[in-house]
């Protein structure tokens, strides 16, 4: 579960509020970060969390690192002093070279790719403008987080990169 888990969330627009709502509710300890402070800091008061700024954020000290704005923020510099055990967020293309999930790895930091992480999202909409049934779409819901988990799974018991194991999935099923 979440419940005290320390979750720092890059990003408290639609997409990073609504996770960070989420949290709260589930009882992680928050940490929230915006390029706009104002937006970052109400949040946080509203849901008895913590903000700092955006150039602080990696370095704090965290269970998971939710990056839910712009891509590229885990450049070399920023992974440098990225002090957090799991990033997993919103945003899309996360990682500023896909090198740093090899870097990451050396780190011991459990990098969970964008489109992993994104894929219920996908699957919602695409659903949705297929006319599924609701039904229809959580049960392709539960089925991209079981693929997931064994992904996941697979890359801690070999020492494979989650990114290329999701990767190699991705493409056979294309």
């Amino acid at each position: 579960g979440l419940q005290g888990a320390r979750v720092g969330v890059l990003g408290v627009g639609k997409v990073g509020a609504r996770l960070a709502q989420l949290l709260a509710q589930a009882g992680a300890e928050l940490v929230l970060s915006d390029v706009d402070d104002a937006r970052a800091a109400h949040l946080a008061a509203a849901l008895d969390g913590r903000a700092v700024p955006v150039d602080e954020l990696a370095g704090q000290k965290l269970d998971v690192l939710a990056p839910c704005a712009r891509g590229g923020y885990l450049d070399a510099e920023t992974v440098e002093s990225l002090r957090a055990s799991i990033v997993c967020g919103a945003a899309n293309n996360v990682l500023a070279e896909e090198t740093l999930a090899q870097r990451l790895s050396d780190a011991g930091v459990l990098y969970v790719p964008d489109f992993m992480a994104n894929a219920g999202g996908i699957i919602q909409v695409g659903g949705e403008f297929l006319g599924w049934s609701a039904e229809r779409i959580e049960q392709a819901i539960a089925r991209s987080i079981e693929r997931s988990g064994e992904i996941l799974q697979q890359a801690i018991s070999t020492g494979a990169l989650p990114l290329r194991l999701a990767m190699e999935r991705a493409l056979a099923r294309v």
